[in-house]
């Protein structure tokens, strides 16, 4: 790769307390797999978990807000999520900002159900609608989230409440199971949008990885450029085949070309 990859720093004046927080749950884990054969750099990781740890807690954001996507650069619906589970097993009460958490989800969970105040589009095949690019990857979280959110619901023997009427855990189930189904080929177009799964699947999937030759077969350097002008523009399958990767997806027509 020759492209550059440019690094940021955290600090008091620049704080960052999810980066923080997040490496300091990669560092504790890791003191515990070190610890048999080195306990001298089990300490020091759990002494640099530690201090991410303050460091987080010391430069906390606000709750983020109800939030109209889960995505990999935009977590906070995992973490209000997660404190909703504390507070439907009565750990924590449901007001003030761990009531807060609790309500950002469930808007998030209503308005994909379409029960809420402002629900997210479906396309007329029935996949939840939230952005042109990538749009799968946004479904498939949605879909994450309201799995995981029914079983929350189910183990606290509660349904959801939104503005639209009473949800039931197994709303959330169907509403999961119907974007799978869609993902796999329950859809106007009939095929299914993961590599490699059942018989009519995208062949030249948008992956630097599966669009280029092996080395073993090429060993020219590959630049940033020729990789897109060469090999992801050439009209023809992919020579190495990624299997289980889901594609970005149709577009809110439910229409999609394998190009």
């Amino acid at each position: 790769m020759t492209t550059p990859r440019n690094t940021f720093k955290i600090d008091d004046q620049n704080p960052g307390s999810d980066l923080a927080a997040e490496t300091a749950a990669a560092l504790a884990p890791a003191s515990v797999a070190f610890r048999p054969s080195d306990a001298k750099y089990a300490d020091e990781l759990v002494v640099h978990a530690k201090q991410l740890f303050d460091f987080a807690r010391n430069h906390a954001g606000n709750s983020g807000g109800a939030r109209s996507s889960f995505s990999w650069d935009d977590k906070y619906l995992g973490a209000q999520v997660l404190a909703s589970k504390l507070v439907l097993e009565g750990k924590y009460e449901g007001s003030g900002i761990w009531g807060q958490y609790k309500s950002q989800a469930e808007q998030f969970i209503c308005s994909c159900i379409q029960k809420g105040n402002n629900n997210f589009k479906k396309t007329a095949g029935g996949l939840l609608w939230f952005l042109p690019w990538n749009n799968l990857q946004y479904s498939a979280t949605a879909s994450l989230v309201s799995a995981i959110y029914s079983k929350y619901l189910t183990d606290a023997k509660a349904s959801l409440q939104c503005p639209g009427g009473a949800v039931q855990p197994s709303d959330l189930i169907n509403l999961a199971r119907s974007q799978a189904d869609y993902v796999l080929g329950q859809n106007p177009k009939g095929m299914s949008y993961m590599v490699g799964f059942g018989s009519d699947y995208p062949t030249q999937a948008h992956h630097r990885g599966a669009s280029i030759v092996s080395i073993k077969r090429d060993p020219n350097e590959v630049t940033c450029q020729d990789g897109m002008e060469t090999w992801f523009k050439k009209d023809a399958p992919n020579p190495n085949v990624l299997d289980g990767a889901i594609v970005g997806g149709p577009d809110q027509n439910d229409g999609y070309v394998d190009s």
